[in-house]
């Protein structure tokens, strides 16, 4: 079967292929978003949860969504980013459900508070919280809403849990579970949480996975990692690096498994989780990112190829998102991309991200406001 034909799924609207180019089309974009800037914009290598972005600059700097009403230059999107409190000296940042955290440039790990305004003139959201105990030496963090994975520069592998407090009307992050050493997990060079398993990439390119499901309770999933042996996948060599459900080959192509839509047959929201298999159509790919509905992919030539449900139009409350399925075709206009992002699941609005080589930061899809953006618009960015 093609795992790209359209799907008979009774939620989407299907559009015929020579419909697709109604896809966020960049070159536009790019003329609206021509707008100088005082200062320069800073740099952004990483960008995490296209629902409450943060980023990633290349100072170590992270930036999050701004609070309040904020102005926004002409052509740009409504989103802005702020610089976060005491948030510098980072390598990298994780997200999921809410929670976050910071991983600094020595390898310590620290939570990511949320912060609530005092006045409709505050609009930083984020700041640095606690340093959690045990961590040294990580490199990698990844997390499954408050569970998350720790990997160290010797490829060992760490479970944790975080908790959450109210103080002064302020959420704060806290170790909820102290961190535990996986010691069947070795030589890991890569992992990341999915629908039906956490997978972990060997050091020699091959794959294996913990079965679990997102129904299971925290302390079931954290109790399955502490005793659970990872199973081998077969016929997954030569691998570089896990998404959400999906791994890149070497060679440019991609595997797909899971609960979400767009991996199962026919596209049929109904069918069982889908084993892994490989995208049939798809090679050269350098970077890519895949939700439940759709999926963005870079190839080696800087241009982004899209594939799956978008949202067109806003969702009523109470209803599912009405989408358009879009065959794997590129996005016109749209180039020079290093890293891409996308929220993307099933009944929720579809927001992705594309970072270009420039530094610069490229958002579309529905916003704060429910409105839909069919066209990549730049992101701006403000010192607090």
């Amino acid at each position: 079967m093609n795992r790209l034909s359209k799907g008979g799924s009774r939620w989407a609207i299907i559009l015929c292929a020579s419909a697709l180019l109604t896809l966020p089309t960049a070159a536009s974009a790019a003329s609206q978003a021509g707008v100088s800037s005082a200062k320069p914009l800073p740099k952004i290598e990483q960008v995490v949860d296209p629902a409450f972005p943060m980023a990633l600059d290349d100072q170590g700097q992270v930036w999050a969504k701004a609070l309040n009403t904020i102005s926004v230059k002409d052509g740009f999107h409504p989103t802005v980013l702020i610089r976060g409190k005491g948030l510098d000296r980072v390598s990298s940042v994780a997200s999921n459900g809410g929670v976050a955290v910071a991983l600094r440039e020595d390898g310590s790990v620290w939570t990511i508070n949320r912060i609530t305004p005092a006045s409709v003139n505050d609009h930083v959201s984020v700041q640095i919280g606690e340093r959690l105990p045990k961590l040294e030496g990580i490199v990698k963090v990844v997390l499954g809403g408050t569970l998350g994975l720790a990997m160290d520069k010797k490829g060992d592998v760490w479970v944790f849990e975080i908790g959450f407090h109210v103080d002064r009307g302020q959420t704060v992050e806290h170790m909820g579970i102290m961190p535990v050493h996986l010691p069947a997990l070795k030589k890991i060079k890569d992992l990341s949480f999915g629908s039906t398993a956490i997978t972990f990439l060997k050091e020699d390119g091959t794959v294996s996975q913990i079965p679990y499901t997102y129904r299971e309770s925290k302390s079931s999933m954290y109790t399955t990692l502490r005793t659970a042996s990872p199973e081998p996948v077969k016929g997954m060599n030569g691998i570089v690096k896990l998404s959400k459900d999906s791994a890149l080959i070497r060679d440019g192509r991609v595997w797909l498994w899971g609960d979400g839509v767009l991996a199962k047959p026919d596209h049929d929201v109904m069918a069982p989780a889908a084993e892994p298999f490989q995208v049939s159509g798809l090679d050269d790919v350098a970077d890519f990112a895949a939700g439940g509905e759709h999926a963005l992919f870079i190839k080696k030539d800087g241009t982004v190829w899209a594939w799956g449900y978008f949202s067109h139009n806003p969702s009523a409350l109470g209803e599912l998102q009405p989408k358009v399925y879009h065959e794997l075709s590129p996005i016109e206009g749209l180039s020079d991309a290093s890293s891409v992002i996308v929220h993307g699941e099933h009944g929720g609005d579809s927001v992705d991200i594309v970072v270009k080589k420039d530094g610069s930061l490229w958002m579309w899809g529905a916003d704060e406001s429910r409105r839909i953006h069919t066209a990549p618009l730049q992101v701006g960015f403000r010192n607090p």
